[in-house]
């Protein structure tokens, strides 16, 4: 991407694919203190990468979900659309928790 990505591109986004206001905003929370909202954000030390900072197995699952659509792995709706695809793959336990929650905390 070309152009600035911030947390209301973000936001409205993961809106658009079908996520609550509510849970939209506490993923773009967590990006907000995981990258700054830089989704080539990187941490040498823990070998991150990413919006979430990703790492180990999530980030090689996010580097081939990210050829598979023919697109790099810094691109910010690719991470995006990675999120949910893990919310309903390997992290659905957590995912149907988070999905199913009724208020922030």
């Amino acid at each position: 991407m070309t152009q600035q990505f911030g947390s209301q591109d973000a936001l409205m986004y993961l809106v658009s694919q079908g996520y609550k206001p509510m849970q939209a905003a506490a993923l773009v929370g967590n990006m907000m203190q995981e990258s700054g909202m830089n989704p080539q954000a990187t941490n040498p030390k823990e070998g991150a990468f990413g919006l979430i900072q990703w790492r180990l197995d999530r980030l090689q699952r996010l580097q081939d979900f990210a050829k598979q659509r023919g697109a790099t792995p810094a691109d910010p709706t690719v991470q995006l659309d990675f999120i949910t695809a893990e919310m309903q793959g390997p992290e659905s336990k957590a995912g149907q928790k988070f999905m199913a929650a009724g208020d922030l905390p």
